[in-house]
């Protein structure tokens, strides 16, 4: 009885642990980095209209913000004026392209290399230990609503859910070429914040990556811990099998009173 249920536990550990293997994890990071079906080689997220993509004002044939981290990052920190005053600074020290002139300007489906790369750098130089688990994940969620939710300047009050710099009144959106290095921002929606299962793809992409990483490991836990506890009732049993082999029979004592009788 213990064997037969040791083994259905066995099977539906090994049902579990394939459910989660086909959830790839690396695909949905990868989507999470680049966008559903995309690679890092992308190029094209839109016909050239910074403002429309980074503003959320999007058009069918151009992704949104929240799309893809690596779209979210143009729109922070992509070169888009050629004036020096204008180039990188927002996103630190040589992390966006810093060429002459609008040579290097991004407008959604051009220079993507040239303003994607230097930000990659950055980026990698910024990694941390963090593993990929549901709770860091949330942390992140919770920490990106809480600068969100920071009050934008008092002439742009009415655009909300602004990360980056917004100049003016911000009815230009993010079109990246403000002076001051004003403009260079990504506007999400009220939902992309408030709910985790609507919110950001990039951000659902990391949520199920995690989710699928974690009942991976919990099934693997639960395959080795049946497989432990198979061996050892195969170990039992073969024990008492070598006992009933090696145990010598016991030797036939004579009646007493038997053998008495013939005597006389």
């Amino acid at each position: 009885l213990y064997a037969e249920r040791a083994f259905e536990f066995y099977k539906a550990a090994q049902t579990t642990l394939k459910i989660a293997q086909a959830t790839n994890i690396q695909t949905l990071l990868n989507n999470a980095a680049f966008g559903a079906g995309n690679t890092e080689a992308t190029t094209n997220y839109g016909a050239g209209n910074r403002a429309a993509i980074c503003s959320g004002t999007k058009t069918p044939t151009q992704l949104k913000v929240g799309s893809s981290l690596k779209l979210d990052l143009l729109c922070l920190c992509a070169y888009d004026n050629g004036d020096a005053t204008n180039g990188a600074k927002v996103c630190g020290t040589d992390t966006a392209a810093t060429g002459s002139g609008s040579n290097d300007n991004w407008g959604g489906n051009s220079k993507m290399q040239a303003n994607w790369t230097p930000l990659k750098t950055a980026c990698q130089k910024r990694k941390t230990q963090v593993k990929l688990t549901l709770a860091t994940v949330e942390a992140i969620r919770l920490r990106l609503g809480e600068l969100l939710g920071r009050q934008t300047p008092a002439t742009a009050k009415t655009h909300k859910y602004v990360l980056g710099s917004i100049m003016g009144n911000g009815d230009e959106g993010c079109k990246g070429n403000k002076d001051s290095n004003g403009g260079r921002c990504v506007k999400y929606k009220e939902s992309d914040v408030t709910g985790p299962a609507k919110g950001m793809e990039w951000l659902r992409n990391l949520r199920e990556a995690a989710l699928a990483k974690e009942a991976a490991e919990l099934a693997n836990a639960e395959l080795t811990a049946i497989t432990r506890s198979l061996q050892l009732l195969s170990d039992s049993t073969n024990l008492l099998f070598d006992e009933d082999e090696t145990t010598p029979a016991t030797p036939t004592t004579p009646n007493p009173s038997t053998a008495g009788s013939k005597a006389q």
